[in-house]
């Protein structure tokens, strides 16, 4: 195990290398303190300070809701190494040879050589799946006019939430070009909503009341949601 020594809320890290086994992480959200969710950084940059050369750091990554680790590199001695994070979601260090000689691994994450949310390999398509690359023009990008046009079609949703499914995070795909948006409880229940399946943050509907949002082109978007109360939600897109 490891201490954190400095954590901030920015993904950068310090830890003190003592022992073999897991890096704990202090600043994790994560409730064992092993590994730590990234929402914006693509890329690490890891380097290790004052360790032995026979030390090796595994640098491990998954998806938040899977239980198995993919070792991505080893860092052996003392090295920097930048690493392509951009398939996961969770990271998290373990030291699988410890020689005696204790030392510091340091991790700052990034999203590289783009802007926050897009990769340099990224295109913009619409729901007829007509694409654009996003263009590099002098190190400035520049987004193509690709849009859905707003669907005039109304879809409804009626979604059973049994006595079994209480407080449970639920889901339901938007179609693209949804222009407006309307969710209600018919059993006057609370609801919780947001488009992250974490719902780290989320609007609540209080208890009796209804949420509506229009003027607006959603594009591969996903509703999450959870209630206090058993019975049916309206979804009107």
């Amino acid at each position: 195990m490891a201490n954190t020594v400095t954590y901030d809320d920015k993904f950068h890290r310090k830890y003190a290398i003592q022992s073999a086994g897991d890096v704990l992480d202090q600043g994790s959200k994560l409730e064992s303190g092993i590994g730590n969710l990234l929402t914006v950084e693509n890329h690490l940059r890891v380097s290790t300070e004052g360790l032995g050369a026979a030390n090796s750091i595994e640098v491990r990554a998954r998806m938040l809701d899977e239980s198995t680790w993919t070792t991505l590199k080893s860092i052996s001695g003392n090295e920097t190494q930048i690493i392509d994070i951009t398939t996961y979601e969770v990271v998290h260090f373990f030291v699988s040879t410890y020689d005696s000689t204790p030392g510091f691994l340091i991790v700052t994450g990034f999203a590289k050589n783009a802007p926050p949310g897009l990769s340099d390999a990224v295109q913009i398509c619409d729901s007829n799946n007509n694409c654009a690359d996003l263009v590099d023009i002098g190190g400035n990008y520049a987004l193509p006019v690709v849009q859905s046009t707003p669907t005039t079609s109304p879809n409804i949703y009626n979604i059973t939430i049994s006595s079994g499914n209480v407080n449970v995070i639920n889901s339901q795909a938007i179609i693209n070009g949804t222009s407006k948006f309307f969710i209600k409880h018919r059993s006057l229940g609370k609801i919780e909503f947001g488009f992250t399946s974490t719902l780290p943050e989320y609007i609540e509907i209080n208890k009796g009341t209804s949420y509506s949002e229009d003027g607006l082109n959603l594009q591969s978007q996903t509703l999450y949601f959870r209630t206090d109360t058993p019975g049916v939600i309206e979804i009107l897109v």
